[in-house]
């Protein structure tokens, strides 16, 4: 018995030990990602080569071929791509332009960008990571604390049992024997070390989980994940690709073709999305190009995700184009010819992108996106385990509908703003309780797992953080048109 004892305590510390190892491999493995390099900080018109960890955050840093991004940031001028193979896994170069998010210690591979700060030391993408990791086992699970607590007691009522024993024999006038009376005693405190090989198996399971690239900072998480009954999905860059191409011109009654694709051009030349430069391509495929004075005292203006257009505009002329509910709110416009062609092309599972021009609708520019590869059969999966699944989409309600349908989520939400403002809409929408990470809600029944280009905000307050495998699965990008 006594060996048997001891066995078991040899197992659950040797256990416990390769447990915690492996997720000591983990953090250090994601520490050797981080990389102390010298940055080219901007500073007024000159530039000054500074450390990366000197770097604070709304510091501009040009970064230029083949060299490392020194920490995490925003694009606020020029294009590249970027290899990203260390983080993500994907081998493929991705092409970041302005507004996109950079993770530090990945490599620009072509041209030159010029990037704003997002983080402080210590605040980046890989720092919450190795911090995810690094803090893994200081929650205990619920089922942990309960069956702690059983066992306690029933060591405590044992004790008390086999005392009991020994009074009572001496009571009655019966000699006992001590040794036997130890012998029982340690017979039966052995339902008590199952405690402690509870630590082992959550850590084991946090290790496991990690094999499929997801991090879980306690088994409390990994628990929690058996009451997921519904999981919320961004549908860019998650359910679809994420890279709209610009593929048709649609001019409105009246309009001239070529005229219309001018003004398109005009007012793409100087956005740096990918769909902006979708729609320049198209144009000069097209055979229309447009001369630099033309565009001489055009002011830009970006996308965003409150405005949801762009444009450009000089002494009263404008052109713009974004979302077909924004432009009509904006400019009090009416056009039953655009409103048909924006369904129609939204039917097909296209994004409609209408072009005003001083007061009146010029036409509407197509994009196209695909569904990801794998992703129905996915999503079938989900539903043979009784999930649920919602989708969130800056798209209009027919275009949403389309791509739910094609792909087979259960429930979509349209027209969604910020994601933090679409989840908590989602959650009562569905009724169901819901972990919130952004107001310290309770952790249990919906996941938002790859939040595409919108997505992130907060996670690193998360019980478990995915890493992506594209560029569309990292906090802070920045939403597309739409």
């Amino acid at each position: 018995m006594t060996v048997l004892l001891f066995l078991t305590l040899l197992f659950s510390n040797i256990s416990e030990a390769m447990s915690e190892g492996k997720s000591r491999k983990i953090a250090e493995s994601l520490r050797r990602l981080k990389k102390e390099v010298t940055a080219h900080k901007v500073s007024g018109d000159v530039t000054v080569d500074v450390k990366s960890t000197e770097l604070r955050k709304d510091d501009v840093v040009v970064v230029n071929k083949d060299e490392v991004i020194p920490t995490d940031g925003e694009i606020v001028k020029g294009s590249g791509y970027v290899n990203e193979a260390n983080i993500t896994g994907e081998s493929r170069p991705v092409l970041k332009v302005l507004g996109d998010t950079v993770t530090g210690s990945t490599v620009l591979v072509t041209d030159k960008i010029w990037v704003r700060v997002t983080a402080n030391p210590g605040e980046t993408f890989l720092d919450r990571m190795i911090e995810l990791v690094s803090s893994a086992t200081r929650e205990k699970t619920p089922n942990e604390i309960a069956l702690s607590s059983i066992l306690s007691g029933l060591t405590l009522v044992f004790l008390v049992v086999v005392s009991a024993i020994f009074a009572e024999a001496r009571f009655v006038g019966i000699e006992s024997n001590i040794m036997i009376l130890i012998v029982l005693l340690i017979a039966l405190i052995p339902t008590t070390i199952g405690g402690a090989l509870l630590p082992a198996i959550g850590i084991a399971a946090i290790n496991k989980v990690s094999e499929y690239n997801i991090i879980a900072k306690s088994g409390r998480a990994v628990e929690n994940a058996g009451d997921i009954d519904t999981i919320i999905l961004d549908k860019t860059g998650t359910v679809t690709i994420g890279e709209r191409e610009a593929v048709r011109f649609f001019p409105n009654n009246g309009v001239d073709y070529s005229e219309f694709v001018r003004a398109c051009l005009m007012c793409s030349l100087q956005d740096q999305t990918k769909e902006g430069m979708s729609i320049v391509r198209l144009a000069r495929r097209e055979g229309v190009d447009v001369r630099p004075e033309e565009l001489q005292g055009y002011e830009f203006q970006p996308f965003s995700a409150e405005t949801r257009f762009s444009g450009i505009s000089r002494d009263g002329d404008y052109i713009v184009k974004g979302a077909l509910k924004t432009l009509k709110k904006n400019y009090g416009l009416e056009d039953t010819f655009i409103e048909a062609l924006c369904k129609e092309i939204s039917m097909r599972g296209g994004t409609a992108l209408p072009v005003v021009r001083n007061g009146r609708f010029l036409g509407v520019i197509e994009l196209n996106d695909v569904l990801k590869p794998g992703i129905k059969e996915r999503l079938d999966s989900l539903k043979r385990m009784n999930i649920k699944t919602i989708m969130c989409t800056g798209d209009d309600e027919i275009t949403a509908q389309y791509i739910a349908r094609e792909s087979g989520i259960d429930e979509y939400v349209a027209n969604s703003t910020p994601p933090w403002t679409s989840t908590r809409w989602c959650c009562l929408r569905s009724q169901r309780s819901a972990w919130w990470p952004w107001s310290g809600g309770t952790a249990r029944t919906m996941p938002l797992p790859g939040q595409g280009r919108r997505g992130g905000a907060g996670h690193e307050q998360r019980h478990a953080g995915g890493q992506g495998r594209g560029e569309h699965d990292r906090p802070g990008q920045r939403p597309p048109l739409s």
